[in-house]
């Protein structure tokens, strides 16, 4: 064996070793020092326009994906059999179910959320899948939303929801409208949401964060992306709602982007 040979050799993919992991390490102090100069250029932006966190855990990071929800029928039959003292009908394709009580339903403006919820819950198809979402004091209706895992699916535009209640002056229930939808979440491709930190520095850097705000409202939710014909079928993506003065914002936790 040529032993000359084999020592050169060794000592050359020794050296080429050194040189590669030599780049890795530099790269990841470039990386780290990129991380740190992106900080500090944030904290700088906050305190130049006078902008002010008050939200616990800024950096937390969350899991998330994909829900769809596609129409369900209602079947008249059905209704009948599981629905009491309600003149009840279904309309557009079964697709959107309409009561009317045979006796107003009274709630309790003082604790107007859990009086809706318990109404849903012993008057309603799958009741217990819904929860109070907005009263609307100048169209007499509340507005409800069906649930996943106790996570309202939420609406981008405020006018579209999944149940309709008509109240009238004395604060009761007259009648009502529902929609259901037969959810699927893809868990298969569930990934790590991005933290709300980030979300803030995305609508800082799109112009939809003035100055002299003092943001310490987030909340990550499920928002329908684009709501389609009644009886299509509905996707909807986890996102970030930030309050910026009073008004919402919102930023895709998956794919980073601005609705």
């Amino acid at each position: 064996m040529d032993w000359s040979r084999a020592k050169t050799i060794f000592i050359v993919t020794f050296l080429c070793l050194n040189v590669f992991l030599g780049f890795q390490l530099i790269e990841k102090r470039n990386e780290s020092n990129i991380n740190v100069q992106a900080q500090v250029t944030l904290q700088e932006r906050l305190e130049e326009n006078n902008i002010r966190l008050a939200i616990e855990e800024p950096e937390q990071t969350k899991m998330g994906y994909h829900i769809t929800g596609k129409p369900r029928d209602f079947d008249e039959e059905e209704l009948q059999n599981n629905i009491n003292n309600q003149d009840v009908s279904v309309r557009l394709d079964n697709h959107i179910l309409f009561s009317s009580l045979e006796e107003p339903y009274p709630l309790r403006p003082a604790n107007l959320s859990a009086s809706v919820d318990a109404f849903l819950s012993d008057n309603m198809m799958f009741g217990d899948e819904y929860v109070f979402g907005e009263y609307v004091e100048e169209d007499g209706e509340i507005l409800v939303y069906q649930t996943y895992n106790d996570q309202p699916l939420n609406y981008l535009e405020s006018e579209y929801a999944h149940a309709r209640l008509l109240v009238n002056e004395d604060m009761e229930i007259e009648s009502y409208s529902q929609r259901y939808l037969e959810v699927t979440a893809h868990t298969d491709r569930e990934q790590e949401l991005i933290t709300p930190i980030k979300a803030i520095e995305l609508l800082i850097n799109e112009n939809q964060i003035g100055t002299d705000v003092v943001i310490d409202d987030v909340e990550i939710g499920y928002y329908n992306i684009h709501q389609a014909d009644i009886d299509a079928p509905e996707f909807f993506a986890p996102m970030w709602r930030i309050d910026v003065n009073g008004k919402d914002r919102f930023v895709n936790a998956l794919d980073w982007s601005i609705p």
